[in-house]
């Protein structure tokens, strides 16, 4: 695994925060008639980024992991709930997911969906294991 420079990281940060925005541009869009501002294509745009530096650092390994596999499952309620003609709902589905894939313990996160578990996995004890190891 890459280790993350400080610019590495502050660069992640703009793109997390700008992909934040453009998920509010979208809220906007979705419940105001008439509304295009285009924040689709920064959602996608700004998403993109933040893939291709989770691959950057981690090679193709991320795939195998939670987080990538909570990134798809936001996807697919998107696009499902959208095709349906339920945008917002797939918004809210995909807000979310993305929340709990983004603050969800590096055991989780980097929890396999096959293969070997991630580095964070690695490294932490699941919570039950360890109060368990303790008693």
């Amino acid at each position: 695994m890459r280790r993350r420079s400080d610019l590495h990281r502050w660069l992640d940060i703009a793109l997390r925060t700008l992909h934040l925005l453009a998920v509010a541009a979208c809220f906007v869009e979705v419940v105001t008639p008439g509304a295009a501002s285009g924040a689709t294509a920064g959602v996608l745009l700004t998403g993109a980024g933040m893939v291709a530096s989770e691959l950057w650092r981690h090679g193709l390994d991320w795939l195998r992991w939670g987080q990538a596999w909570l990134l798809f499952a936001k996807l697919a309620t998107f696009a499902i709930a959208a095709s349906a003609g339920a945008p917002l709902a797939g918004l809210v589905g995909a807000v979310v997911l993305g929340s709990v894939a983004s603050h969800a313990p590096g055991a989780v996160r980097h929890a396999p969906m096959f293969g070997e578990p991630g580095p964070c996995a690695r490294c932490h004890t699941p919570v039950g294991e360890a109060a368990r190891n303790a008693g």
